[in-house]
């Protein structure tokens, strides 16, 4: 709990001055984030440190220089959130937040680092633990998520946004996956309004007073 409100309070900071976020990656802390997110994963503490550090990732990640920063770090952040996600019979509980950092990696069109996204989700088979784990996900899979409709609704967007910035060859392998599948012809047109609920649609990151 006490991790949990430090983290929350380093958000706030970051969101509340954006000098702030030049001092960090001046710093080199967006690659030190990804290390840290490594070793946590690696050593088995995937509920709070875990989840914290893709906390601070969220919102470090607004900022393009951000990106590239996490681009560049020696840990791969793509192979980390996949396996993370991947992981266990059921969706881990904070999916959601992994789904949108990945999201708004792969939005982010004019960095510099999005072709070397576009590998890594090759070499680590992101598009098929899209469809075939968080699409096509039961109500016995998505039991434990927090937020799962917008789950449903990064994991399009990123789809989509992979489309967008691939090149050709490798968008055209992309789009006859996605386009056989029967999960992506459910989900592709569907508008986000359908999927977040009155209760969903409210900041995923706020300080809980208990």
């Amino acid at each position: 709990d006490f991790l949990s409100l430090l983290t929350s309070c380093i958000i706030l900071v970051i969101k509340g001055e954006s000098s702030v976020i030049d001092h960090m990656l001046s710093w080199g802390f967006a690659s030190s984030l990804c290390d840290l997110l490594l070793n946590a994963q690696q050593s088995g503490r995937i509920g709070g440190p875990f989840v914290s550090i893709m906390r601070i990732l969220h919102h470090l990640v607004s900022r393009v220089e951000a990106i590239e920063s996490v681009g560049s770090a020696k840990a791969d952040i793509i192979r980390i959130l996949v396996t993370y996600i991947n992981t266990g019979d059921q969706l881990p509980k904070d999916s959601t937040i992994a789904m949108e950092l990945l999201k708004k990696l792969y939005q982010c069109n004019y960095s510099r680092c999005i072709q070397h996204f576009i590998q890594m989700a090759k070499q680590n088979d992101l598009p098929n633990v899209i469809l075939n784990r968080v699409l096509t996900a039961d109500a016995a899979m998505l039991s434990e998520v927090v937020h799962p409709s917008a789950l449903r609704i990064y994991a399009v967007d990123i789809l989509k946004a992979m489309l967008a910035v691939a090149d050709e060859d490798y968008s055209a392998v992309l789009r006859a996956l996605l386009d056989a599948h029967p999960a992506w012809r459910e989900y592709r047109e569907q508008s986000h309004d359908l999927f977040i609920t009155v209760s969903e649609h409210r900041l995923s990151f706020v300080i809980r007073v208990t």
